[in-house]
C-alpha cells in the first residue's frame, strides 16, 4: 500500500509536470491527480522540488540500467558501440514524456537535483560504480 501511494504520487507528478511545467505545477494538483492526502505527499517528499528530483533520478537509473543491459563483452568495440547507440535510441523513443519532463527540470535546476533526496545522493548502479573503478 505504501509503495503504491509513492508510485501514484510519482506518476501524478510526472503527469502534472508534463501538463503544467515545473513552475506551474502545484502540490495540490499532484495530490489531486494521485488521490493522495497532504500527509501522504509530505511523508514521501519534502517538497515539489524533491518529487521532481526523485523522478529525475529514477529516470536516470532506468537509463543507466538500459545501457548496462546493452553491454555485451563478447562483441567487438564497433559492435558494442552499435548496441549502445541502439539501446540509447530505443530508450529515447520509449520514454517520451518522462525524458522530456526530466530534461526540462534538469535544465531549470542544474546541480541542485542531487541535493533533492534530503542530502543523500542515490547510487545509480552498483555495476556502473564497479566498472568506473576498473578504469
Amino acid at each position: 500500500m505504501v509503495a503504491r501511494a509513492r508510485r501514484d504520487l510519482l506518476a501524478a507528478g510526472l503527469a502534472v509536470f508534463d501538463r503544467d511545467g515545473f513552475e506551474g505545477a502545484t502540490v495540490a494538483a499532484i495530490r489531486t491527480q494521485a488521490r493522495a492526502s497532504n500527509g501522504s505527499f509530505f511523508h514521501f517528499f519534502g517538497s515539489k522540488k524533491e518529487l521532481a528530483g526523485t523522478l529525475f533520478l529514477e529516470v536516470l537509473q532506468r537509463y543507466h540500467a538500459a545501457m548496462l543491459a546493452a553491454i555485451d563483452t563478447s562483441l567487438s568495440a564497433r559492435e558494442g558501440i552499435g548496441c549502445l547507440i541502439g539501446a540509447h535510441l530505443d530508450w529515447v523513443v520509449t520514454t517520451g514524456a518522462k525524458r522530456a519532463t526530466c530534461s526540462r527540470f534538469r535544465a531549470a535546476n542544474g546541480p541542485e537535483i542531487l541535493g533533492t533526496r534530503r542530502g543523500r545522493r542515490i547510487r545509480v548502479s552498483p555495476t556502473a560504480s564497479r566498472r568506473g573503478a576498473r578504469r
